[in-house]
């Protein structure tokens, strides 16, 4: 089964956040292909195995403290990759979470307009301190 985890590096920048009343704004995705593998994330990890495109959040919808149904849009440019892993990035480049696994089944991205929702679950983040960088939408 995938896997979503907060990453290592996202730890201090949230727990900071908490303790001053600021925010991480998560603003990108970074879609990867894994190498040419599934595989099991790790919270160690500070980028993607092998990322193939980095695009912004285009919309958001808040679901609950934490938790974000995010939408972005890979342009039809974008030459075609499977796609095997998702990183969420903040405004400063730090990756906050990850999502792979090593039974995801590869979909295939690119030469066609590609949207990706996602189900961003930030609940083990301190609550108040995380912030999607997107447009209000109903999605």
């Amino acid at each position: 089964m995938p896997t979503s985890l907060i990453t290592n590096a996202a730890i201090p920048l949230l727990a900071a956040a908490a303790g001053n009343a600021t925010l991480v704004d998560i603003t990108e995705i970074a879609l990867g292909d894994g190498g040419g593998a599934a595989y099991d994330p790790t919270a160690a990890q500070t980028g993607l195995v092998n990322e193939r495109l980095r695009v912004p959040i285009d919309t958001r919808r808040f679901l609950a403290p934490q938790r974000w149904r995010i939408m972005a849009e890979v342009p039809s440019e974008t030459p075609e990759f499977p796609m095997r892993e998702l990183g969420f990035y903040a405004a400063d480049g730090t990756m906050i979470g990850i999502w792979a696994g090593s039974d995801v089944v590869a979909r295939c991205i690119g030469v066609t307009i590609y949207r990706i929702f996602f189900n961003l679950d930030l609940s083990a983040a301190p609550e108040g301190s995380v912030v999607i960088a997107a447009d209000d939408d109903d999605l």
